[in-house]
C-alpha cells in the first residue's frame, strides 16, 4: 500500500477541507522538479497549508478543552468530593447527559488525534521530499519543521486529555451508565453542535450527514437543512449547499443497513434532485465526480455521471495540482468497473496529467493490467513526450559486497507476501475497538543488535506498505542475528532517520533469526522466512502482543568481486539483444514451431545457430547440491509430485535417461551404473512404448493436471537428456550468452503442488551456483535474474562480477506469486532502484499495452527486458523495440530474428 494511494481512505469527511493535499505537493515536486524549475513557490504553498493545519488544530482542540473543562466543574459541583466517606468510590450510575458527554468527548479527542497524525506524517514525508530535491530554501525547511514542533506539542496536550477522558470512560462502564452513541466521526459533531458556528458553518453543517449511517436520518438531516435555505429562484445558498454535500455523500462509501434495501447511490440521488450546484469544488480542485470515481462506489459513479451528462457538464475535468481527471483516478486506484463505465460514457483517455501520464499508463504501471487492457482503451491514440521520473530520495542501502568476515541481515516490518491475514502488529492493549486508534501517538523501533546500522524508526499507525524499506545492517559473520523491537509512546513525528528522545518506552522483545538448520535440518529452510517476536511489558514482563518480522541473511561469497559487471543497455543503433527463452522456446501444446525439449544443449544451440546470441535457463538445486537445469517446481517425470530440491542428481538424470528406447542404456558390470551408449532409433515399437509410458507415468501429477503435458517428455518433443549448470558451462561455446535465471522455489509453488513449504538454504542455493560459475564461466557473457527478491539481495551482496535483474509479472493474472515486492512495475522500479539491481524483467503485456513505459524504466537508469508468449508476434517485438527495449526473451528465435533485422535496415 503506498501512502499517497490510500491517503483519501483516512480522510474524515467532516474536516476534509483542512487536510495537506499530499498528492497535489508531491505531483507537482515531481513535475517542476524534471523541469528545472524552481520550487520557491511550491515550498511556500506547502508552509502555508502547514500553518493553516496547525491553527485548526489549535482551534478545535480549544473548542474541546473548553467542553472537557465545563464537564469536569459540572461533575465537582455535583460531588464534590468525588468519591462518598470513608473513601469508597461512588456506585451510582453517572447521570445519562454526563456519560453521553464523556463518550462524546473521547470520541472527539480520538478523531482530532487521528487527524492531526495523518497531516503531521504528510507534512513529515513532504519536507523529506523537498530536502531530498536539493532546491528548498533552508530557511523554510527549518520553517516547516517549527511548524511540525508546534504540532507535536498540540498532540501532546490531546493526548494528555484522551487520557483522562479515558479515565472517566472506563467509571462510566463500571457504573453500567454508558449510553448508546454513533460512531466515533459523528458522535461529538451532535454533542457540539451549540458550538458549530465558530468554524467553517457550511461545513459543519453538512458534516451533520454523517452522524449516522441510516438512509432515513439522512433524510431527515436533508430535510431540516433545506428549511435553513428555503428554494427560490435562483437561491444560490441552497445550490452551493447541496454542491457541498454532494461532495462529502459521493466520497463517503456508506455502509449498506440489513433494515435497509438502498445504496449509497440512493443518498446521491436525493442530493441531485434537489439541483446541487455543480461548479462546486472540493479546496483541492476535486469535482464530485472525480470524489465519487477516488471512493470506489459504483452507483456513486452511476448517478453523479449521468446527471452531469444530463447538466452537460464535462466528464473529464481535471484536478488543478494533479491534473488527474475521474478516469485516472479510477485507473490508479484499480478500479475496472468504474473505469469500464466512464470509458463507455465517453471520458477522454488521451488527455494526460500534469507529468504526462494517460489514465491507463497509470494503471499499468501499477499492476492494474486487466483495468489497462479494457477495450475502451483500444480506441485512444498514442501519447507521445516524456514521462516524469520520480524525485528520489537518498537510498540508506549498503551495496559493497560482503568480504569474508561479515554478514548482512535484512529485516522488513510484516509480511512481504500478500493474500494473508497475518497482522504485522498484534498489540494486546490496542487491540480493543477503543483504543486501537491511539496507535498513532506510538512508535516501533527495530535494532539489529551489533550491526553497523543505525535502528529504524516506524511511526504507528502504519500508513503504507513497508515491503521495500528494509533494515539493513553487517555484523561479524559468526554473531548471532539477534533483532530487538521496542514500543515507544511519542508525540512528534520523526525525521528520516531520526534518533532523537523517543519518549517512553511501553514494552520490548528479542528474536534470533536464521535457526531453521533446528527444525528442518542442515542446509534447509522454511519458504516463508517470517518470525514473530514476543513483545512484554516493561513494567510487568507480561505478555503485551507481537510484532511480525520478515528476514533475509546473507553469508559471504569467496570470489567474483573484482571485475564491474557488464552493462546490457541499448546504445543509439544497436539492435535488441535476443534472448532464447529455455533455448529454442519452452514446450507448449502450438504445434506451429519445432518442440525441442526445453533447457537442454540441443535447445541451447538451436536457439544459438538461429540468430540469438544469449539463452535463458533455469537453475534449481538438487538435495544433493547440484545445480540442474529445469524449469518446473515438480519433478513429475517419475510419476510422483515431488520438488527438485527432494531428489538426488543421479535420480534427476536417469529420469531423463529411461525415456530412451530400449537398450539405450547399459550397467557397467563393475560398478553397477548405468552407462550412455549412442541413442537407438526413435522410430519402432520400442521408442513408441516409452512414450506412451513417459507420458502415462505423469497422468495424475499436478502438473500434468494443470497443462496436460510435461516440458522435454519423450512423444511431446523432441526428448534430450536433462543438463546440469556445469555441463552447460564446459561444453557450449563460450560466445553464446548465457541469462541464468536462478529458479528458487517459492511459497505458492508448494502450496500448489500440495507439498511441504521447505527447501534448500537460500544462502546454499546461490552459493552453489556462485561456484560453478566461478571455475567454469571463463569470458561468457552472463546475466543473473530471479523471481524471487530475497535471491536478487543475495546475488548484490555476494558478487560484482555480474549484472542482476528482478523478474516480475507485474500484474498480469492469474497471479499466483503473492510477493508484494514484484507486485507491479512501480514496485519492481522503486525495489530495483533500492537494492541499484542492473535491470527488469517483464511480462510483456505490461509493454504492449503501454510502450512508454519502456523508457520510464530505462530512464530510472535500469536494463529493461520482457518476456512471454507475446514477444513471439514480430509485430509486438517491433514496437517494444521502436520504443527502446534492451533485451527481448522469445521462444520463436528465427522469426523473431528475420522480423527485427529487416525492421531496423527499413528504419535505417
Amino acid at each position: 500500500m503506498k501512502f499517497g494511494l490510500e491517503y483519501d481512505r483516512h480522510i474524515l469527511p467532516q474536516w476534509s477541507e483542512h487536510y495537506i493535499d499530499y498528492n497535489g505537493l508531491r505531483m507537482q515536486l515531481r513535475a517542476k522538479v524534471q523541469r528545472r524549475e524552481s520550487i520557491d513557490g511550491l515550498t511556500r504553498e506547502l508552509e502555508v497549508e502547514a500553518v493553516r493545519f496547525r491553527q485548526f488544530l489549535l482551534k478545535f482542540f480549544d473548542t474541546l478543552d473548553v467542553k472537557s473543562d465545563a464537564l469536569v466543574k459540572l461533575q465537582s459541583e455535583e460531588s464534590p468530593s468525588g468519591a462518598v466517606p470513608g473513601g469508597t468510590a461512588p456506585t451510582s450510575p453517572i447521570p445519562f447527559s454526563q456519560a453521553r458527554a464523556i463518550v462524546a468527548l473521547t470520541d472527539g479527542f480520538l478523531a482530532i488525534k487521528r487527524f492531526s497524525n495523518l497531516n503531521m506524517t504528510a507534512i513529515r514525508r513532504l519536507l523529506d521530499k523537498f530536502a531530498a530535491s536539493g532546491q528548498a530554501a533552508a530557511d523554510t525547511l527549518y520553517q516547516l519543521e517549527s511548524e511540525l514542533e508546534a504540532c507535536a506539542e498540540a498532540r501532546r496536550k490531546i493526548s494528555e486529555r484522551l487520557a483522562y477522558n479515558r479515565h472517566q470512560l472506563k467509571k462510566v462502564r463500571a457504573r453500567g451508565s454508558e449510553p448508546e452513541v454513533p460512531s466515533y466521526e459523528g458522535s461529538m459533531l451532535e454533542t457540539f453542535s451549540d458550538r458549530e458556528e465558530e468554524f467553517h458553518p457550511p461545513r459543519n453543517e453538512v458534516a451533520r450527514f454523517f452522524v449516522h449511517p441510516s438512509f432515513h436520518v439522512f433524510q431527515s438531516c436533508l430535510a431540516d437543512a433545506l428549511n435553513k435555505h428555503p428554494d427560490s429562484t435562483g437561491n444560490p445558498d441552497q445550490a452551493q449547499f447541496l454542491g457541498r454535500l454532494l461532495h462529502l455523500t459521493a466520497s463517503h462509501n456508506w455502509p449498506r443497513l440489513d433494515d435497509e434495501p438502498c445504496d449509497s447511490g440512493d443518498r446521491l440521488n436525493l442530493v441531485l434532485e434537489k439541483g446541487p450546484d455543480l461548479s462546486v469544488c472540493s479546496v483541492r480542485g476535486e469535482t464530485a465526480l472525480f470524489c465519487a470515481a477516488q471512493a470506489g462506489s459504483l452507483p456513486n459513479v452511476h448517478a453523479v455521471a449521468r446527471y452531469y451528462l444530463q447538466s452537460g457538464e464535462s466528464l473529464d475535468t481535471a484536478v488543478p495540482r494533479t491534473g488527474w481527471t475521474p478516469l485516472m483516478v479510477a485507473c490508479i486506484k484499480g478500479y475496472t468497473d468504474i473505469t469500464e463505465f466512464l470509458l463507455s460514457a465517453g471520458a477522454d483517455a488521451q488527455k494526460v496529467d500534469i507529468l504526462g501520464w494517460t489514465a491507463r499508463e497509470h494503471a499499468a504501471y501499477r499492476g492494474h493490467l486487466t483495468t489497462a487492457a479494457l477495450e475502451g482503451f483500444v480506441m485512444a491514440g498514442k501519447p507521445t513526450g516524456e514521462m516524469v521520473q520520480r524525485v528520489n530520495a537518498p537510498v540508506q542501502i549498503m551495496h559493497n559486497t560482503l568480504n569474508s568476515r561479515e554478514q548482512a541481515v535484512v529485516v522488513t516490518l510484516g509480511s512481504v507476501q500478500g493474500g494473508h491475514n497475518r497482522a504485522t502488529l498484534k498489540l494486546k492493549r490496542y487491540l480493543t475497538e477503543d483504543e486501537d486508534r491511539d496507535l498513532d501517538s506510538r512508535c516501533l523501533e527495530i535494532i539489529i543488535d551489533g550491526a553497523d546500522c543505525s535502528s529504524k524508526i516506524v511511526q504507528l499507525p502504519l500508513w503504507q506498505d513497508t515491503s521495500i524499506e528494509p533494515l539493513v545492517g553487517r555484523l561479524g559473520l559468526n554473531m548471532p542475528a539477534r533483532v530487538t523491537v521496542r514500543l515507544w509512546d511519542k508525540d512528534t513525528i520523526p525525521a528520516l532517520g531520526d534518533k532523537a528522545t523517543l519518549g517512553r518506552l511501553e514494552s520490548s522483545g528479542t528474536v534470533v533469526l536464521g535457526e531453521d538448520s533446528a527444525k528442518f535440518g542442515k542446509s534447509r529452510e522454511s519458504m516463508l522466512r517470517e518470525t514473530s517476536v514476543v513483545m512484554l511489558n516493561k513494567e510487568t514482563m507480561e505478555f503485551s502482543g507481537t510484532v511480525l518480522l520478515s528476514y533475509v541473511i546473507a553469508n559471504p561469497f569467496d570470489g567474483l568481486k573484482d571485475s564491474k559487471a557488464a552493462s546490457y543497455k541499448r546504445q543509439s543503433g544497436d539492435p535488441v539483444r535476443l534472448v532464447g527463452h529455455r533455448g529454442l522456446g519452452q514446450n507448449t501444446t502450438d504445434k506451429s514451431n519445432l518442440q525441442i525439449g526445453e533447457n537442454t544443449v540441443t535447445s541451447f544451440l538451436s536457439a544459438y545457430r538461429l540468430g540469438a546470441p544469449f539463452v535463458e535457463f533455469d537453475v534449481q538445486l538438487t538435495r544433493d547440491h547440484e545445480a540442474v537445469i529445469y524449469h518446473d517446481f515438480s519433478f513429475s517425470g517419475t510419476g510422483s509430485d515431488v520438488p527438485i530440491h527432494d531428489i538426488s542428481l543421479a535420480q534427476y538424470k536417469y529420469a531423463g535417461d529411461i525415456q530412451n528406447p530400449i537398450g539405450a542404456l547399459l550397467l557397467d558390470e563393475t560398478t553397477g551404473n548405468a552407462q550412455r551408449r549412442p541413442r537407438a532409433s526413435s522410430s519402432g515399437e520400442h521408442s513408441v512404448l516409452k512414450a506412451r509410458q513417459a507420458q502415462e507415468r505423469m497422468r495424475y501429477t499436478v502438473d500434468y493436471d494443470g497443462k496436460g503435458f510435461k516440458a522435454n517428455i519423450r512423444g511431446h518433443s523432441i526428448q534430450d537428456e536433462h543438463a546440469t549448470l556445469e555441463e552447460l558451462l564446459a561444453t557450449l561455446p563460450e560466445e553464446i550468452g548465457f541469462n541464468i535465471e536462478m529458479k528458487y522455489q517459492r511459497l505458492h509453488e508448494a502450496v500448489e503442488a500440495g507439498v511441504a513449504s521447505v527447501t534448500i538454504d537460500i544462502n546454499t542455493f546461490v552459493d552453489v551456483a556462485l561456484e560453478k560459475i566461478k571455475k567454469l564461466a571463463g569470458r561468457r557473457p552472463i546475466i543473473l535474474s530471479s523471481f524471487t527478491p530475497e535471491v536478487c539481495i543475495l546475488l548484490k551482496l555476494k558478487q560484482s562480477a555480474y549484472p542482476v535483474l528482478l523478474i516480475t509479472n507485474a500484474g498480469k493474472l492469474p497471479m499466483f506469486d503473492k510477493e508484494l515486492r514484484a507486485a507491479s512495475l512501480q514496485m519492481g522500479i522503486q525495489f530495483a532502484k533500492r537494492w541499484q539491481l542492473s535491470g527488469l524483467v517483464l511480462a510483456c503485456d505490461t509493454f504492449l499495452l503501454c510502450p512508454r513505459l519502456i523508457s520510464f524504466v530505462r530512464n530510472a537508469g535500469l536494463v529493461c527486458a520482457s518476456y512471454g508468449l507475446g514477444n513471439n508476434d514480430p509485430e509486438n517485438a517491433k514496437i517494444q523495440a521502436d520504443a527502446g527495449i534492451d533485451i527481448l526473451i522469445v521462444d520463436k528465435v528465427k522469426l523473431i530474428a528475420e522480423a527485427l533485422s529487416k525492421h531496423q535496415s527499413a528504419e535505417a
